[in-house]
């Protein structure tokens, strides 16, 4: 863990701390990401500065982490699948996901965005919306792209797309509403969603699912 901090000034308890200047605020991150008001460092160029400093077994470490991290960033921009570094599919998600979330945000305003996660199991996400252009103001179009895991990350990465739908209230009636809207607009594309298929629709809701987008 690297950390950064302003020097300690005393203050007398049970009084606010006040600073004659603002201290420095430094935000490191692998590939130093802009984030105002923070002063943005890569890992890079932090653990790189070590590389010339006196001491050989600091410079030799900070030679070594260097190396990994130039290696890791290599991987991150090279075909998805063939990455050995156990970090790169996190640098895959997050540095997709930015560019593709200003690309939605510029060609859909407020009716578009992406950004990175994590399943549950630790694994990469990728996900990525835009409202539906047939669908009411509470449907969405997606894709899931996510790694299958990290000591799999040379393999195949799954790719899903979707469609969500959200809740207007928390009623029986808007959970019904969603539930068919969300079917319908994807019963064009897919026939299940969801482990819902026609039948179990109309069995379950009691109406006909038509594909009509």
């Amino acid at each position: 863990m690297v950390s950064f901090q302003a020097e300690p000034t005393p203050v007398r308890a049970g009084s606010p701390a006040t600073f004659d200047t603002a201290p420095a605020l430094f935000y490191c991150t692998f590939d130093g990401e802009p984030r105002t008001p923070w002063r943005s460092l890569s890992l890079i160029t932090i653990f790189g500065a070590w590389r010339t400093v006196a001491d050989p077994h600091t410079a030799w470490l900070a030679g070594e982490i260097t190396a990994v991290l130039h290696r890791w960033d290599a991987e991150a921009d090279a075909a998805i699948g063939k990455a050995q570094g156990w970090y790169v599919p996190d640098l895959v998600t997050r540095r997709t996901a930015r560019a593709l979330d200003d690309v939605l945000r510029r060609a859909f305003p407020g009716a578009g965005m992406a950004s990175a996660t994590v399943t549950k199991a630790g694994n990469p996400t990728l996900l990525a919306w835009r409202r539906h252009p047939y669908g009411s103001d509470q449907a969405w179009i997606g894709v899931d792209v996510r790694c299958r895991g990290r000591r799999a990350a040379a393999s195949p990465w799954l790719f899903r797309s979707c469609v969500d739908v959200g809740l207007r209230d928390q009623s029986e009636e808007a959970v019904r509403e969603a539930v068919l809207e969300a079917h319908r607009r994807r019963h064009h594309l897919c026939r299940r969603l969801g482990g819902y298929s026609a039948a179990c629709m109309k069995a379950e809701f009691g109406v006909d699912v038509e594909d009509n987008r």
